[in-house]
């Protein structure tokens, strides 16, 4: 039955089906010695106490319910919200969307209900429950749209310039290194003269599930902490710009991936000069 309702759900493929199905079908093994950290709030703490209350309430007439924080004051919804609420109604979990107050009180406890609330789903069905739920839905949500471009913080790798050791989304050693054995300082060239000052290339490109990367733009900083002046060097723009280019587009990256997914990415990268 339980695969049958995924099959019904998703149209995955059948190992996946295989690994949910897996997941779907772990007993439900309470600890007898769980202890929780919501045992001793202080009277004084009347929001933590009405909200742990309500929790109690639900739980005893068989309702769970799964917390995303979404923050404040912006707003970021779970992007595979969607797919997640589907494989928590699997468990008997409502999906809950929570926010932060802007005004927080000292000695308050503002989410004890969601807090509470996952204690009891780990407490049920373990401590990495939840998670596995949610590395799958974000992975069924992926593979439905490696069309898209992501950009940075939507990405679990960056992308990367062959012989690079360090996953940095802006700083990418490999490229750097190889940028540096190529690029001449001509003898008027004007030097940072400390830590402070700036000399670097900002640059903007995508880079495809290939990892093939199209620079679509690209801006000079020079500023000279001391002097105060900025926008020198101009005479080395055009060289700069024809070592770099060609090092980007025609080298093949490592592409971005999400779930162990290529995808599309939209970078921006720095490069330094001296």
């Amino acid at each position: 039955m339980v695969k049958k309702r995924i099959k019904i759900i998703f149209k995955m493929n059948n190992y996946i089906a295989l690994f949910l199905f897996t997941i779907l079908s772990f007993s439900c093994k309470r600890k007898t010695n769980f202890h929780s950290k919501f045992e001793k709030i202080p009277k004084s703490d009347t929001v933590c106490l009405n909200e742990l209350a309500n929790a109690k309430i639900e739980i005893a007439n068989g309702r769970l319910t799964y917390c995303h924080f979404t923050g404040a004051p912006g707003y970021w919804p779970l992007r595979a919200e969607i797919q997640m609420d589907s494989l928590l109604k699997l468990y008997k979990i409502e999906y809950r969307n929570e926010g932060s107050p802007c005004v927080i009180e000292n000695n308050k406890n503002y989410n004890c209900y969601c807090d509470y609330m996952q204690e009891e789903i780990n407490n049920k069905y373990g401590k990495k429950s939840t998670d596995s739920l949610l590395y799958l839905s974000d992975s069924f949500y992926i593979s439905k749209r490696l069309g898209d471009t992501y950009e940075y913080g939507n990405w679990d790798n960056s992308p990367q310039f062959p012989g690079e050791k360090v996953n940095d989304p802006t700083n990418h050693s490999g490229l750097q290194s190889a940028f540096e054995k190529l690029m001449p300082y001509p003898v008027d060239y004007h030097f940072k003269s400390d830590s402070n000052s700036l000399a670097l290339v900002k640059i903007n490109l995508n880079i495809d599930e290939n990892g093939v990367a199209k620079v679509t733009d690209y801006e000079f900083v020079f500023y000279d902490y001391k002097t105060k002046e900025s926008d020198f060097n101009t005479d080395i723009y055009k060289k700069a710009k024809d070592i770099f280019l060609p090092l980007i587009e025609k080298t093949r990256w490592t592409p971005a991936t999400i779930k162990k997914m290529n995808v599309k990415s939209k970078n921006e990268i720095f490069l330094y000069l001296r």
